[in-house]
């Protein structure tokens, strides 16, 4: 039997999601881009603004035939890939009005904020390389498992 997976990816990562999930027994069955355009009005106050919003993005579809040689093990890895891809975390940002605000009014607050956002920066970056290696050794060792599987069959 066959399984399918969709997803939506950002234009840049486009190539580099088809890789992984090759490296996991799937078949590219379609690509497609999305572009869509909204326009409308909002109003603030007494004022209309003509607002405008965009979306692009592409639209990927899997298969994979889940009866396939070591179709647990390449499960298992495309499951490590996403836990990992979702633990990714976003920088904080700096406001900067607050750690100015916060040095000259108050001295101690505003080093305080300033710190903990470097601090916070340091644990996101640090979490952020953890979960691209493991999310490279799946890759990886999927496609150790592809290649089994076409050695298999040659």
């Amino acid at each position: 039997m066959k399984e399918t997976k969709t997803m939506q990816v950002s234009v840049n990562q486009e190539d580099y999601m088809i890789d992984a999930y090759q490296s996991f027994g799937f078949e590219l069955l379609s690509t497609q881009e999305v572009k869509t355009k909204d326009s409308h009005l909002e109003r603030h106050g007494d004022t209309i603004y003509n607002v405008t919003e965009t979306e692009h993005y592409i639209k990927l579809t899997f298969t994979r035939d889940d009866n396939m040689p070591f179709y647990s093990e390449l499960t298992k890895q495309q499951n490590e890939f996403e836990n990992a891809q979702h633990a990714i975390m976003k920088k904080p940002k700096l406001n900067l009005l607050l750690a100015i605000l916060g040095l000259l009014l108050y001295v101690a607050p505003g080093v305080l904020y300033i710190v903990w956002y470097i601090v916070k920066s340091k644990k996101v970056k640090t979490n952020n390389e953890e979960c691209f290696n493991r999310m490279e050794t799946a890759i990886s060792q999927g496609k150790e498992i592809i290649r089994k599987i076409e050695s298999k069959n040659s």
